[in-house]
């Protein structure tokens, strides 16, 4: 009879989802005979970290190619290294190629005379919305929805940059960069709806979302300066003495 993954006992082998012949098997799926010592792959076991399923493929693979046995707990180590460096490697260039596509819209606000995007995202209420759109007029506000449609793909780079880089440090605030991204967005779609007319209630909205954005997004980013420092710092001491 298959029992679940919790009614197994500590030394009754089961399934990981990985089998000699390459397909793949249900979790508790019982193997009371399996043989983990002449395995091809490599053993996982309780204390093994929950990964992402490219990580957990690349971990499988450098097993199946490095031998028989349980995979060292560096090997899992490294590839979450080079798994955050490539992902900070890629957000961060999508990041600053997103902010240069960014920069042709604002200078078209700003040539009508009217101010940039930010003042539009302070606005706190639907006057000052009223004047900036009267300043941008119809090429104005053509650029700020630009702007704005760009900004989602923006967040979303400069989120999961912050992210990752936040994970290599560590505390508190790991999640404060997709949360300031999660602001963002909300903030684009007031501002979107600002833009259409919909209501009064949206330049206010669209301030309260900017403003938790922006403590957040600083916050973040102070920590993540702060974290380097700290780790350049902890550095020069170690190397003088070596």
């Amino acid at each position: 009879m298959r029992q679940s993954c919790a009614s197994q006992t500590p030394n009754q082998p089961v399934a990981t989802g990985f089998s000699r012949s390459g397909f793949a098997l249900p979790c508790g799926f019982p193997l009371p005979h399996a043989d983990t010592s002449r395995s091809l792959l490599p053993v996982v076991t309780p204390e093994t970290p929950r990964l992402p399923g490219v990580t957990r493929l690349r971990i499988a693979l450098a097993g199946a190619f490095r031998g028989p046995g349980p995979l060292p707990e560096q090997t899992v180590r490294d590839t979450l290294r080079v798994t955050r460096r490539r992902g900070l490697i890629a957000s961060g260039i999508a990041t600053a190629i997103l902010l240069l596509a960014m920069s042709p819209a604002e200078e078209r606000m700003r040539d009508t005379g009217g101010p940039g995007m930010v003042p539009f995202e302070l606005t706190g209420g639907q006057d000052r919305a009223d004047e900036i759109l009267a300043e941008w007029g119809e090429e104005g506000q053509d650029a700020a929805r630009e702007s704005l449609w760009i900004d989602f793909g923006f967040l979303l780079a400069y989120g999961a940059f912050l992210t990752l880089a936040l994970a290599a440090i560590g505390g508190v605030v790991v999640s404060f960069g997709a949360l300031g991204a999660a602001f963002d967005a909300l903030e684009n779609v007031c501002l979107l709806l600002t833009l259409g007319g919909a209501g009064a209630a949206f330049p206010l909205l669209a301030t309260i979302f900017a403003a938790c954005k922006f403590v957040l997004l600083t916050t973040a980013i102070a920590y993540l300066l702060a974290g380097l420092g700290m780790r350049l710092g902890s550095r020069g001491p170690a190397a003088r003495t070596s």
